[in-house]
C-alpha cells in the first residue's frame, strides 16, 4: 500500500472553491480579499457583509458575535463541517492514500448534500426577492394611487367617493412598506 499524505497542491482554487461553497463572492480587492455576498456561514448575519475571503484561501468574519477565521481552504472545511484534518483533506481531495469504496461514498453523499442545501438556499433567497420587489411594486402603485387622487381631488374637492378611495389608499401603504421591511429584514424588534 503506498503512504497516505497530503498533499498541499491539490487544494482546489480558493475563490473557484468558496463560490461552490457559498454561492457569489465579489471581485477581490487590491489585497485579494472579497466579501461573500451572503454572509457569514459560521452565524446568522442579518446585514450579510461581514464575511470575507482571500485569493490564497483564508476566510475571516468581522461580526463581533463570529470572528471565524481560517488560513485555507482546509480550515473552512475542518470548521464548518467540524472534521478532523485528514477527512477534510480527503473530502477536498488532498489527501493521498487508498480510500475504501465506503469511504468514498461517504464523500459523495455529503458533496450531494451540500449541493442540495446550495439549491435550497438559493432558491430560498431567489423566492425572498421576488416577494420583496412585488411589495415594492405595490408600494409604488400605492404612491402613484395617492398622488392621482390627490391631484383629482384638487380639481373636484367635493368628490366624496374620491376621499373614500384616497383613505383606502393612504390605509394601504403603510402596511405594504411594513411588509416590504419584514421581508428585507429591516424591522427592529419596535416593529420599525
Amino acid at each position: 500500500m503506498s503512504e497516505s499524505r497530503f498533499d498541499r497542491s491539490l487544494l482546489p482554487p480558493a475563490l473557484d472553491f468558496y463560490r461552490g461553497e457559498l454561492g457569489e463572492v465579489n471581485r477581490p480587492d487590491r489585497r485579494g480579499w472579497a466579501m461573500v455576498v451572503g454572509g457569514c456561514p459560521f452565524h446568522p448575519s442579518k446585514s450579510r457583509k461581514s464575511f470575507f475571503v482571500h485569493v490564497d484561501g483564508g476566510f475571516y468574519c468581522f461580526s463581533s458575535d463570529c470572528r471565524a477565521r481560517g488560513g485555507n481552504v482546509l480550515d473552512f472545511v475542518r470548521k464548518r463541517y467540524n472534521l478532523d484534518f485528514k477527512t477534510a483533506a480527503r473530502r477536498l481531495g488532498a489527501w493521498i492514500d487508498a480510500t475504501t469504496p465506503d469511504q468514498q461514498k461517504e464523500f459523495r453523499r455529503l458533496e450531494e448534500e451540500r449541493r442540495r442545501q446550495q439549491t435550497e438556499e438559493a432558491e430560498r433567497l431567489e423566492t425572498e426577492r421576488r416577494e420583496r420587489i412585488a411589495i415594492r411594486q405595490e408600494i409604488h402603485a400605492d404612491t402613484k394611487l395617492l398622488n392621482e387622487l390627490s391631484e383629482r381631488l384638487r380639481e373636484t374637492p367635493d368628490d366624496e367617493s374620491l376621499w373614500h378611495c384616497l383613505e383606502l389608499a393612504h390605509e394601504s401603504r403603510p402596511i405594504s412598506e411594513q411588509e416590504y421591511l419584514r421581508l428585507a429584514g429591516l424591522e427592529d424588534s419596535d416593529g420599525f
